[in-house]
């Protein structure tokens, strides 16, 4: 019996992951393919707060470094999830392969060991992750960043010290002494990674929340592969 109730909630967890992949997918994808859709909406709005003008070929880019790179790893971890989870439905309506419980149960422990490990990385902004994209992005303002450049990087640099009332990657001095209109628009002197950082700290409660609730429901998964591989070991038709 309680083999065949683990089996039934390890179903209906598993339909509504594969829900949530696919979902992933059709948003990275979006993302990856399709940013430029919305850059003409977002120009528009970045210069009526501002009273900056944004170079006209701005609005016909083609590539969002920023939107592109998100699409991607988005679409990738929901490919991922989606595929775990279709295998595991397979499984479970065919009623074989027992040791993919075992399997599955052990891929989604690494997958929680990944997501702490990155997590506590990724909120403290003291990290080596942080100092090492900090410094990445630092290196290629300097060297690739041209002020009122038609360029996918420096149009893309000035849309966000615009919109999002930033300037470089942690302040003015990024540019090497190099100008940037786009800063001067709002006299806004603070690092983009800094406020973006920032933000992240403000909205830490519901972060932490949301990603306790995945690492429940990961361990929720843990213990019902468990359950249901341990049980057909003992009553093989349980």
């Amino acid at each position: 019996m309680l083999g065949a109730v683990a089996k039934l909630v390890f179903l209906l967890i598993n339909c509504f992951v594969l829900v949530a992949g696919l979902l992933m997918i059709i948003f990275g994808m979006t993302f990856y393919f399709s940013p430029y859709l919305h850059l003409p909406d977002l120009v528009k709005r970045s210069e009526k707060y501002s009273g900056y003008t944004l170079p006209k070929q701005l609005r016909d880019m083609k590539e969002f470094p920023i939107a592109n790179e998100f699409g991607l790893a988005l679409a990738l971890v929901g490919m991922f999830l989606a595929l775990l989870s279709l295998m595991a439905i397979v499984v479970v309506c065919l009623t074989c392969g027992d040791i993919f419980y075992i399997v599955y149960a052990l891929l989604v422990f690494l997958m929680v060991i990944a997501e702490i490990t990155l997590c506590i990385l990724f909120l403290n902004s003291n990290s080596v992750l942080h100092k090492n994209i900090k410094e990445d992005l630092k290196e290629k303002v300097r060297n690739e960043y041209v002020d009122q450049g038609n360029d996918t990087f420096s149009e893309t640099l000035n849309l966000i010290h615009v919109y999002f009332q930033c300037c470089g990657i942690t302040g003015e001095s990024d540019f090497g002494g190099k100008s940037s209109q786009s800063c001067r628009a709002h006299n806004q002197t603070m690092g983009c990674y800094t406020k973006l950082m920032e933000e992240i700290q403000k909205n830490l409660a519901w972060i932490t929340t949301i990603l306790l609730l995945l690492i429940l429901l990961q361990m929720i998964e843990i213990f019902l592969a468990s359950s249901v591989y341990f049980s057909n070991r003992i009553v093989p038709f349980l």
